[in-house]
């Protein structure tokens, strides 16, 4: 018996093995190494208000970067849905070093440490070895928003006014890239992401189509606004 919970303990305190993060690229990044005593993970509302169940890069990235330049910071990770960080410490870092850092950190995203049954799930997901992504490659979350919400957009204006596939194609397209310059590093203001998907629009879109896009658009800049805040008008194009 004792043979056996020395080898327990041994296994707790081994490194976590060194797993690939797998984007849809299919290029790899090498997620979190150590011991599981190093690891901290939280729960955060990093949610992207407008898809579900996914993580909203454009306000993941300069948290991590701000949060690894902490000295006691090894490595810090976000899963894909937003809802959970993973801190990896610097060797020797004491629970009560840690908890200024949360403290420092928590001023710009609220953290709560999860424990016992919600930490070993989480933990279990890191060495599942994929959908966690630290600062250089959380622009995949981003990629993955443009998508979803060029397709959202698609959908409504389809349901107002029937797109062909060819012109839903070539715009799928056009969308994507637009909202890639809005959500990869903030290139787009609200109202110039706005302003070139209308344009973007024009020439495959009746008057419908047109109107229908100008308020879904403006809608979606009130929902992805900091604290909801939106001070667009309502307006016909």
């Amino acid at each position: 018996m004792k043979r056996f919970l020395v080898a327990i303990v041994l296994i707790l305190l081994l490194p976590l093995s060194r797993i690939a993060a797998v984007s849809d690229n299919g290029s790899s990044e090498s997620l979190i190494s150590g011991p599981e005593i190093r690891i901290s993970v939280y729960e955060v509302p990093l949610r992207c208000p407008l898809v579900d169940g996914l993580g909203c890069g454009s306000m993941a990235k300069p948290f991590l970067i701000e949060l690894e330049r902490k000295p006691n910071v090894a490595e810090a990770w976000i899963d894909h849905s937003g809802t959970r960080l993973a801190v990896m410490w610097k060797a020797n870092i004491s629970r009560p070093a840690r908890a200024r850092v949360v403290e420092d950190v928590s001023k710009i995203t609220k953290l709560s440490e999860l424990s016992h049954g919600a930490r070993q799930l989480a933990l279990q997901s890191i060495r599942s070895g994929s959908g966690w992504y630290r600062a250089n490659n959380v622009d995949e979350l981003s990629r993955e928003e443009a998508e979803s919400v060029a397709r959202r957009l698609l959908d409504i204006v389809n349901a107002a006014e029937p797109l062909s596939q060819p012109k839903r194609e070539r715009l799928m397209t056009s969308f994507t890239e637009i909202l890639k310059r809005k959500f990869i590093g903030g290139e787009l203001s609200d109202k110039e992401a706005h302003d070139e998907l209308l344009k973007t629009a024009r020439p495959y879109l009746g008057e419908t189509g047109i109107q229908v896009l100008d308020k879904t658009v403006r809608d979606a800049c009130c929902a992805w606004a900091p604290k909801n805040r939106c001070g667009w008008p309502r307006s016909r194009v």
